[in-house]
């Protein structure tokens, strides 16, 4: 991912209102915290997304 577009990434997570966001984090807690949940799956329910990798993410387990 280019600097631009982690700048652009990060600019659009900030521009999301509070409530949507605190909304999206309550109703999916128990699937955010539980032990087996990757970061890739938590950042689908929240709705944002990670950096390209090589290895298909699994550094980001």
């Amino acid at each position: 991912m280019t600097a631009r577009r982690r700048k652009n990434e990060l600019q659009r997570r900030c521009a999301r209102p509070v409530d949507e966001t605190g909304a999206r984090i309550r109703a999916t807690w128990s699937e955010l915290t539980a032990a087996d949940t990757t970061t890739v799956e938590a950042a689908e329910l929240l709705g944002v997304t990670l950096p390209n990798s090589s290895d298909g993410g699994s550094h980001l387990r």
